[in-house]
């Protein structure tokens, strides 16, 4: 909800600022009909994507496998959901995917940049898809919509497979349900 009762920001907080600056700094277009928060400019998140950075090739290194169902790791690390508002007190904060590996606590952009990355990094086409998401939004605040992202990666066989920061680890045939894309965050080469 957007009345500050659950710990994140009222609707007021997210609009004030709003104009060049937007919301943490980031360039935004289309406004959300549901929230007031508007996405993204497409591609801007590429400069969050660092498949070179010393930390995502270290996870690089400790990838065992790939599979259908899991991206699994020598030493599975375990990732925490926090909101953006309750770790830095801005509505909307992006990571880059060293401090979100490194910390691993973060919320959908931070898990969805750092695993586009490691794929990037492992040699596969990914990128990070945004759109509105009905039922993680239920999940975390009881809005019907809010900004969500999920990474999307292509297979050796051509098949697109999807990474949602419920599951950080679960491999997804198809986007969650109740995820809408609308638009990539980054210049990779997969069509959606």
């Amino acid at each position: 909800m957007l009345d500050g009762s659950d710990g994140g920001p009222d609707r007021r907080t997210l609009l004030k600022g709003l104009g060049a600056s937007a919301i943490g700094g980031l360039g935004y277009a289309a406004l959300d009909r549901y929230t007031n928060i508007s996405m993204p400019h497409q591609r801007y998140g590429e400069r969050y994507v660092t498949p070179h950075n010393d930390v995502v090739q270290d996870y690089v290194e400790d990838i065992e496998a790939i599979t259908d169902d899991a991206v699994v790791f020598t030493d599975e690390p375990s990732f925490e959901y926090e909101r953006d508002f309750a770790r830095t007190g801005r509505p909307d904060d992006w990571s880059l995917p060293e401090t979100y590996l490194t910390e691993k606590v973060g919320d959908c952009e931070d898990h969805s940049f750092a695993f586009c990355s490691i794929l990037r990094a492992a040699g596969y086409d990914a990128d990070v898809i945004a759109g509105e998401s009905s039922v993680v939004s239920k999940l975390k605040d009881g809005d019907p919509y809010l900004f969500h992202t999920m990474t999307v990666f292509e297979t050796e066989n051509g098949e697109h497979k999807y990474m949602d920061v419920a599951e950080p680890l679960r491999v997804y045939d198809t986007p969650i349900d109740g995820f809408r894309p609308r638009t990539k965050l980054t210049d990779g080469e997969i069509e959606f």
